[in-house]
């Protein structure tokens, strides 16, 4: 069910923006940025894993195609990472293993401009030992991305 809303979406996002969808993007960073916390909060675990999946893309296919499309995030990196630590510690595995994901891009990607990175290492080193496979392996995924970065 998710992936076919995320079909849909994805779609949509194509017909309405066309190639310009990252330009947009940063146009209204603020806004993206607020929204994608703010549900990163929500009581609904399916929304804040999607909301992880977001903030992922935001840094995985925009901020890594140069100071362009990365300058605008800047002034909200620390709370989008701030949100996605209080996702890894989240009781759903699938919020965790999303959070998981998308803080190893933002490692990567704005390794300079991170704070406390050592607690994000820490983080990861500790997932290795979750009660669930699933994030175990991308605790472990993580830590070869970062590394590779």
């Amino acid at each position: 069910m998710a992936a076919g809303v995320r079909n849909l979406c994805v779609e949509s996002w194509k017909a309405a923006f066309g190639e310009n969808g990252k330009v947009e993007v940063c146009r209204y960073i603020v806004e993206v940025a607020s929204y994608y916390t703010s549900q990163s909060k929500v009581n609904n675990h399916s929304v804040r894993e999607a909301a992880c999946h977001c903030m992922a893309e935001l840094c995985s296919k925009i901020a890594v195609l140069g100071s362009e499309f990365k300058d605008p995030i800047k002034p909200y990196l620390q709370n989008l990472v701030d949100a996605l630590v209080c996702c890894f510690k989240d009781g759903c595995w699938q919020v965790r293993d999303a959070a998981c994901v998308a803080i190893s891009y933002f490692y990567t990607t704005f390794n300079e401009e991170l704070q406390n990175k050592n607690t994000l290492v820490d983080m990861w080193i500790a997932h290795l030992s979750d009660n669930i496979n699933h994030v175990r392996q991308k605790s472990a995924q993580a830590i070869a991305h970062v590394l590779r970065g």
